[in-house]
C-alpha cells in the first residue's frame, strides 16, 4: 500500500488533505441513493468507528468489511471488492434510476 500512496500526483494529495479537514457529517443523512460503504479491515487511515458512524447516519446504507485489505481495498483485494460491488448493484437493479423506487 505504501507504494500506491507515494505514487499519487501532488494535486491529488492536496485534494485529499482538504477533504480530510472537511466535516461532511451534516450532509450524510441527505443521501437519497443506494449507498455501500466498503471498509478494508486493515485500514490504518480511517478508523472503523468513523465508518460505523457514517453507516448509522446514511439512510439504508450497506456496510461491507473486506479482510486482508486497507484503505485502498479496490487495489489490495480487487476480486473481493469487485464481487461486493456486483452483489450490491444486483441488489438495486430494477429499482429505477440509481436504485430509487420509481
Amino acid at each position: 500500500m505504501i507504494a500506491v500512496m507515494t505514487d499519487y500526483p501532488p494535486r491529488f494529495k492536496a485534494m485529499a488533505s482538504a477533504y480530510d479537514k472537511a466535516d461532511l457529517n451534516s450532509i450524510l443523512p441527505e443521501i437519497k441513493v443506494p449507498t455501500m460503504l466498503l471498509y478494508g479491515e486493515e485500514d490504518q487511515r480511517l478508523p472503523f468507528h468513523i465508518v460505523k458512524k457514517m453507516h448509522s447516519i446514511i439512510p439504508d446504507a450497506k456496510l461491507v468489511a473486506i479482510s486482508d485489505a486497507g484503505h485502498v481495498s479496490n487495489l489490495e483485494a480487487p476480486e473481493t471488492f469487485n464481487q461486493e460491488v456486483r452483489i450490491f448493484l444486483k441488489g438495486i437493479e430494477g429499482k429505477g434510476k440509481l436504485g430509487l423506487d420509481p
